[in-house]
């Protein structure tokens, strides 16, 4: 009888999941600036692993009506090809809602940097993806930037995949993240796009207005209070694992949960979001 107790506890945990893993909700901050003239409204979305809810996550991103959409990496994962033959079709959708802005992650910066050479059929592959969005209203940030209207600045940092291995990664420095960024412009609300949060102290040496994250899934599993008991880099309780920080006490820093997942496909007090900010005078 314990056993078909157990089975039947484990049934319900695995049904759970699946209907777990097809929600997301909308988690909103307001952030203001005396640098900022006319309020912005800006989707930021992280971390689509392949990932589009249907149509329920343009649907959501019509009804908001942001001004602009900016994805912090990891729209496809790097052990699942098939994602670059279909997440162009996405992205081309919800560009047609708002100019978007799209700063790699490690998922993105493998494929180019290490599988490409390695594989002559994914380096074509992804060729073709950077090629078809290439077509669309989206900007890729590449350890770029971009003014937008008078007011605002996009920064995208790349970090090389030095940076996100499990065993001995890199320690990113300040004067590294300013050798890979252009130069800040301190008149100008400056939002940095940064795909790992790992580097949120440093992130605040560089006098950006906000910086935006992802990466971490929200740890998929997730206590209260505690908030997540591991990294996606198997370091144990994060220090930002997803939510809102301010960086040495003054400047935002958003982490976002993400909406899809790789390798371990699990949610736990962790539901996906896209996150929408509201940056106001």
């Amino acid at each position: 009888m314990n056993y078909v107790i157990l089975l039947g506890l484990i049934l319900i945990a695995v049904i759970w999941q699946i209907v777990e893993l097809q929600q997301f909700h909308v988690v909103s901050y307001n952030i203001h600036s005396d640098k900022i003239t006319t309020a912005k409204k800006i989707a930021f979305l992280s971390d689509l692993h392949g990932k589009t809810f249907g149509d329920r996550l343009i649907n959501t991103l019509q009804k908001e009506q942001p001004d602009f959409i900016l994805i912090g990496g990891d729209v496809i994962s790097k052990k699942r090809s098939v994602e670059m033959d279909y997440m162009p079709e996405f992205l081309e959708q919800i560009s047609k809602i708002a100019p978007v802005y799209y700063c790699f992650g490690n998922h993105e910066t493998t494929i180019d940097a290490v599988i490409s050479k390695e594989d002559e059929e994914y380096e074509k592959r992804f060729l073709f993806y950077l090629e078809k969005i290439s077509h669309y209203n989206i900007h890729l940030l590449r350890n770029e930037a971009v003014e937008v209207g008078n007011d605002l600045l996009l920064l995208g940092l790349e970090l090389p995949v030095d940076y996100f291995g499990k065993e001995d990664p890199l320690d990113l420095t300040k004067e590294a993240m300013e050798e890979l960024l252009p130069p800040v412009n301190t008149k100008r609300f400056q939002i940095l796009l940064a795909h790992h949060p790992r580097f949120g102290d440093v992130y605040g040496l560089g006098n950006y207005d906000l910086v935006l994250s992802g990466h971490t899934h929200g740890g998929l599993i997730r206590f209260p209070v505690v908030g997540s008991i591991i990294s996606t880099e198997l370091t144990l309780f994060p220090k930002y694992d997803g939510g809102f920080y301010c960086l040495n006490n003054e400047t935002p820093f958003v982490v976002s949960k993400g909406l899809g997942t790789h390798t371990f496909h699990i949610r736990v007090n962790d539901r996906a979001e896209v996150v929408m900010l509201h940056i106001l005078p």
